[in-house]
């Protein structure tokens, strides 16, 4: 039998109308007090930005996205380059490629088994910081109970803390009620320290993303990712998933690994 490809045409992307040049917050000062709004309860909308924001959830239909990402040096000078690439059928179906110069791997997923391709060894920490930004930005939001009106540059936010926040702490800032973060501000005893911009926001099914992120540390530009490929229509070959499945019937192999 000829190895068939499985293909699901699931045309739901649009860009949302979003303004990309929000000004950053200023770094090393202290955080405004901001006051209270009637945005929707703190908890309840948290919540569902985390899961309107994970990428890799259960039920989340099939999708393909490539991004490009560059870590800079504090001169500004390129120290790490490279590729991003994913396709999403399921949690126990996937295939993901980190591609640069240093570090080049690719993961597939089959089931609670996976198989992994290329260079051995710990993934760099640019890769590991990429793909929580694109995939679930929102990760470590789930202590966020506070919500406060906060300006940045003359624009103002709906942002989220935690209601004792320790000496450093997180604030994720949200525009017009939408559940998708716009801005993540790191602090330090009260000063910000560090922040993440998200642009270009679109939707891909029944989740949003961003495809313009910046990281700034100390007011300096750390980590740039821009995607340019976001496809609901995800094609996966047959030809694959059949190695998979040699792979769950091989004994003498460890499940996660091919020489």
């Amino acid at each position: 039998m000829r190895p068939r490809r499985l293909i699901f045409f699931l045309p739901v992307f649009f860009l949302l109308a979003f303004d990309s040049s929000l000004a950053v917050a200023q770094f090393g000062a202290t955080l405004p007090s901001g006051v209270q709004s009637g945005a929707p309860d703190a908890v309840s909308f948290i919540k569902s930005a985390i899961e309107t924001t994970n990428l890799t959830s259960p039920g989340t239909k099939p999708w393909h996205l490539r991004a490009r990402y560059q870590q800079l040096d504090e001169k500004g000078a390129v120290k790490h380059q490279g590729t991003f690439e994913v396709w999403w059928a399921a949690p126990d179906s996937s295939k993901s490629t980190f591609t640069s110069p240093e570090f080049t791997r690719t993961t597939y997923r089959a089931g609670n088994l996976y198989y992994v391709r290329g260079d051995a060894g710990r993934e760099p920490w640019i890769q590991n910081k990429v793909s929580s930004l694109v995939l679930a930005p929102l990760t470590f939001a789930t202590s966020m109970t506070t919500e406060k009106d906060q300006t940045f540059g003359g624009v103002t936010f709906q942002c989220y803390s935690d209601e004792k926040p320790g000496p450093v702490g997180e604030l994720f800032c949200f525009k017009d009620a939408l559940p998708v973060p716009r801005l993540v501000i790191s602090t330090q005893g009260g000063a910000i320290t560090a922040q993440t911009s998200f642009n270009g926001i679109v939707r891909l099914h029944e989740h949003y993303l961003a495809k313009t992120i910046r990281l700034y540390e100390l007011g300096t530009l750390l980590v740039q990712v821009d995607i340019d490929v976001v496809d609901p229509a995800l094609t996966i070959d047959e030809a694959e998933r059949s190695h998979l499945r040699m792979l769950r019937l091989s004994r003498s192999k460890s499940p996660n690994t091919e020489s």
